[in-house]
């Protein structure tokens, strides 16, 4: 409501990805930091997304903005929400996770990929 038609948010999640179990929270952060971080388009809208999919028996979560990445001398955050996520990632999946932020073309795009826990009772494989 706050940002009306400046922000346009949008989730994609597959069926598979549904049926996954997340750690509470961890996504919260990320979103957060796209609406914080982000920035608007030609159009004058900020652009966030939200998608789940499961690849190879692996959870993949995107969370994207338009924008680009801020450098490190530039001083618009703590750092405490990647701070965060990563702590989070390496407590509860030690050596089995993947937590990426990059930018390309115009987007930054923060990728969790851990295990897709949940997916194979979903998908009917009943022993």
């Amino acid at each position: 409501i706050r940002f009306e038609h400046r922000l346009r948010a949008d989730t994609e999640l597959d069926a598979g990805a549904e049926a996954c179990e997340m750690p509470g929270f961890l996504v919260l952060p990320l979103v957060e930091n796209a609406v914080k971080h982000g920035e608007r388009g030609a159009d004058g809208v900020l652009h966030v997304s939200v998608s789940g999919r499961v690849e190879n028996h692996r959870l993949i979560v995107s969370v994207r903005n338009s924008g680009r990445l801020r450098s490190p001398n530039v001083a618009r955050g703590t750092g405490l929400g990647l701070r965060t996520v990563r702590g989070r990632l390496a407590h509860l999946h030690p050596a089995d996770h993947r937590f990426d932020v990059v930018e390309r073309d115009g987007w930054v795009t923060a990728v969790i990929d851990l295990p897709a826990i949940g997916h194979a009772e979903q998908s009917g494989s009943h022993a």
